[in-house]
């Protein structure tokens, strides 16, 4: 590659990041993000003011008995946090075109990916107004007034599973920034950079299919299983086009132009996101209530 291109590769490198920074954001999916940092009386207010659209979907487990005692605030918490992630899953799996039957399946999800030939009709914003959004507003909401009933170690496990309701949100916001380019690159005449988007679906994939096999035989009796959470962020890491050197060598060779290797660049990073946030989410989740596991940021 010669040194106006990769000065070309820097430059749009720079333009992206700063229009993501600076870039005017919809006031709604802003307030949405800044509720996550707001008090929870501030969030409690937020939720109420907008409320939610007619036809969303409603919490299933949360209601005023879950707040009777710890035991069932606790519990109803944790189911409702998996409901998020079960009605988000539908989201994250058509976000990367594919079906949730066949990530469950035991099919080798990259003859999956090349058997299909036509992208799946999607509306993330409108998933994640009607579902997505309401149910962890619900969660919010629910667990801001249940910390306020409950013994303070209790209450840090409610402020957990809190947390992992946001790991789901991130999750999903994460694809939908990745689905755009996605959708043109896998369907590009460049094989190269055909294959290196498909090589997310296939991360993103894995990952939840991972999660549903470790959730299963966690439910089986066998907390044993968490174990493999530790391979799966190896896994996630190795997947980084960036650090495993695969985006270099495309530049260095030419193969893919500056253009696509920005995207690639920012899209990989939005998939480790992705990824990382729900691997987060399931160590907290499906950790045993009194392994107490301590609130923190995203999965390394």
């Amino acid at each position: 590659m010669n040194d106006s291109a990769y000065a070309f590769y820097a430059v749009n490198h720079l333009v992206e990041m700063a229009a993501c920074m600076y870039a005017t954001e919809d006031p709604d999916e802003r307030a949405a993000e800044e509720s996550v940092a707001l008090s929870d009386g501030e969030v409690d207010e937020l939720a109420h003011e907008k409320g939610p659209p007619p036809s969303a979907s409603q919490p299933t487990y949360i209601n005023a008995e879950a707040l009777e005692s710890t035991q069932a605030a606790l519990t109803a918490a944790r189911l409702e946090t998996e409901n998020l992630y079960d009605k988000a899953i539908a989201t994250l799996s058509h976000g990367i075109d594919l079906h949730r039957r066949e990530i469950f399946s035991a099919r080798d999800l990259a003859e999956v990916i090349e058997s299909r030939t036509e992208p799946i009709a999607i509306d993330i914003d409108e998933d994640y107004e009607q579902t997505v959004k309401v149910l962890y507003a619900a969660i919010t909401r629910f667990v801001s007034k249940a910390r306020t009933l409950v013994p303070f170690s209790k209450g840090e496990r409610l402020l957990a599973l809190r947390l992992a309701a946001r790991d789901i949100v991130e999750a999903v916001k994460a694809v939908k920034h990745l689905r755009k380019n996605l959708s043109i690159y896998t369907h590009s005449k460049n094989a190269h950079i055909r294959r290196a988007y498909n090589d997310i679906r296939i991360l993103l994939g894995t990952v939840i299919r991972e999660l549903d096999v470790i959730r299963e035989a966690v439910k089986d009796g066998k907390p044993e299983a968490l174990a493999s959470l530790e391979t799966l962020k190896q896994t996630v890491s190795q997947g980084d086009s960036l650090a495993n050197g695969c985006l270099d060598m495309l530049v260095r060779e030419e193969l893919i132009s500056p253009w696509m290797a920005t995207s690639l660049m920012n899209d990989s990073a939005y998939a480790q996101h992705a990824a990382r946030h729900l691997i987060n989410m399931a160590e907290c989740v499906l950790t045993p209530e009194d392994a107490e596991p301590s609130p923190g940021g995203p999965a390394t």
